[in-house]
């Protein structure tokens, strides 16, 4: 076991292009033997030889490049970027592939189409088809204009370039995964039509992300994708994410394909900018000053998240603070290092998931103790190396188990909305969207009778969590800890606070390690003043507006608790006051005999 140090780790996003020597592409399932369009009717093409080897030669947060070794006629590089549709393949010597249909596959080209044994004529693209139901799929030639032709007998068909073409080759699925019947002329000819208007986004050269920024002004994220050439597609979780209660707002010009695949529709960025914008909650500054009826919940090692919660209100007991340390000590010492295979990043967590769920837990702990301690200012180690894992098309962690995806992407979508930071704030959001639109790709997947991987919905602190994301998110009722957690008067700095509410009339004690002076910083959005007759063990108190803060100063007469009497102004919210719930005493086992 070794004890984890997140400061030696590169800084480099993989996404999905971690781990693995094939990644997974939307639309197409891709293999060694070969590739197929992830449609339950959809037959594999296969390569002439499997490819026995995979070497990533370039891995970013939305692109993957390899180098592949398996046989003449079959890819010598892969390159796949989540901008662009479907997946490009580089060949030195053409393209030879096999399917086992049993009738003829049809090659369309601009202007015609081709039956076996007649090559098509050279050009920019060649289209499958197939006269059973199932994807047609574009073969573009992105270099110099190619050919395809189609030979062999029923069950035994064999599709490849004329000669021995060099250069990348596009496969995509320009109708998404609609099933198709092109088994007659007037079927050819309405897809040709259907096609046309459509090829300039499925073959332009694949846009590169330069740039992603984050901006937070009065109660709106944007966040603003910069590419190098207009065309890019967009994340289809922008799409879903209505439907599951997140409704981005995209200000960039989008053009729809009519291509769905399994994770969401098809659009394209008309210009070279996405800009999205997402209107939210104010973020919540510093700990949370609300009254308490009831005794606090003493802590247990039992409920870790709770502590994390309970840290973020400014009243919680000194113990709070320790159990949270503790547990974040805990997993800290106990973490195993895992090298990830192909950026070399050694990270507390393996790519079948073990230790990401205890990241993400980590990484709402960090933040809490951050709050507590008044240090915010500090980098996250948690939330930074888990966020190099977020993919950068689903907008959630990288991980093949669907529940245990949804719940690590939860708890770090909060641990990042809890930032003071544009960037951390913003990837919140994305994550906060993903999981919105992971939520309803059921359905959607039901609607046009596709195949989907199983999903996950996470109820982590929902809907809690959801409150933290929108603005017309439902309260539970007043006197909920949501509530008190969500209250408008936020401690910056300064000692432990308790709080009475009455009405607006607050008297906040805290206490006082010696005589002398003190300084409490808050943040309210209007007016408060002090109450003298209301305030005891102090001398000289005074309130200081200080950059929309406020700074309550004065003297300490003796060591011990220090009473407060403040009043909101009338156009000020409330102060909430938590009910904490009673705990229900155990049944005594019954008496024998009675």
């Amino acid at each position: 076991m070794g004890a984890l140090a997140p400061t030696t780790v590169s800084a480099q996003a993989f996404g999905r292009f971690g781990y693995v020597s094939l990644p997974a592409t939307p639309g197409i399932e891709l293999k060694s033997e070969g590739f197929r369009a992830r449609h339950p009717m959809a037959d594999t093409l296969k390569f002439k030889a499997p490819i026995t080897r995979s070497v990533p030669l370039e891995v970013r947060w939305e692109q993957g490049i390899y180098a592949l070794k398996g046989a003449p006629a079959a890819p010598d590089k892969l390159r796949v970027n989540l901008f662009t549709p479907g997946v490009d393949i580089y060949v030195e010597s053409g393209l030879e592939l096999t399917v086992t249909s049993t009738g003829a596959p049809y090659l369309s080209f601009p202007g015609g189409t081709v039956t076996p044994d007649l090559p098509t004529a050279p050009g920019s693209y060649a289209l499958l088809t197939f006269r059973d139901r199932q994807p047609a799929i574009l073969f573009s030639f992105l270099g110099d204009p190619g050919q395809m032709i189609v030979h062999g007998k029923s069950g035994e068909w064999t599709i490849r370039t004329v000669d021995a073409y060099k250069g990348w080759i596009r496969l995509s699925l320009p109708f998404g995964l609609r099933a198709v019947n092109a088994n007659s002329a007037g079927a050819l000819g309405d897809l040709a039509v259907e096609l046309d208007p459509k090829l300039g986004a499925f073959q332009v050269p694949a846009p590169q992300l330069k740039s992603l920024e984050w901006t937070e002004s009065e109660g709106v994220i944007q966040g603003v994708w910069t590419f190098d050439r207009p065309g890019a597609l967009v994340p289809p979780a922008l799409s879903l994410a209505r439907e599951g209660g997140v409704r981005p707002i995209i200000k960039s010009g989008l053009k729809p394909a009519n291509a769905d695949l399994e994770d969401g529709p098809s659009l394209f960025c008309v210009n070279s900018k996405l800009v999205v914008q997402w209107v939210v909650p104010p973020g919540l500054q510093g700990r949370a000053v609300a009254g308490i009826n009831g005794d606090w919940p003493a802590p247990t090692a039992e409920t870790p998240l709770d502590a994390v919660r309970l840290l973020l209100l400014a009243g919680a007991p000194p113990q709070w603070h320790d159990q949270v340390k503790a547990d974040l000590d805990k997993w800290t010492n106990a973490a195993v290092l895992v090298k990830e295979p192909n950026t070399q990043q050694s990270l507390p967590f393996d790519h079948a998931g073990a230790g990401l769920l205890e990241s993400a837990t980590a990484a709402l702990q960090a933040m809490a103790l951050a709050r507590s301690e008044g240090r915010l200012e500090d980098a996250n180690p948690w939330v930074t190396s888990l966020g190099w894992r977020v993919d950068a098309r689903s907008w959630m962690l990288d991980v093949s188990d669907p529940a245990l995806r949804s719940e690590a992407t939860a708890r770090l979508a909060v641990a990042s909305a809890l930032s003071t930071e544009p960037q951390v704030r913003g990837m919140a959001m994305l994550l906060q969207t993903g999981l919105a639109a992971e939520s309803v790709r059921p359905l959607y997947a039901r609607k046009r009778e596709l195949d989907i991987e199983a999903t996950g919905r996470s109820q982590f602190w929902f809907p809690w969590r959801t409150r933290l994301f929108s603005l017309d998110a439902a309260s539970l009722g007043e006197n909920t800890q949501e509530d008190a957690l969500e209250s408008p008067l936020r401690l910056l700095k300064g000692p432990r606070v308790l709080t009475q509410v009455n009405g607006r009339e607050l008297i906040m004690e805290f206490e006082a390690a010696a005589p002398g002076p003190f300084e409490i910083q808050l943040a309210y959005p209007a007016p408060l003043r002090f109450i003298p007759a209301g305030s005891g063990n102090v001398l000289q108190p005074k309130l200081v507006e200080k950059e929309g803060t406020w700074l309550m100063q004065g003297q300490a007469e003796k060591a011990g608790p220090v009473r407060l009497m403040i009043k909101i102004d009338p156009a000020g919210p409330l102060v909430p006051t938590w009910y904490v719930p009673r705990t229900t005493a155990p049944t005594p086992p019954a008496t024998p005999g009675s």
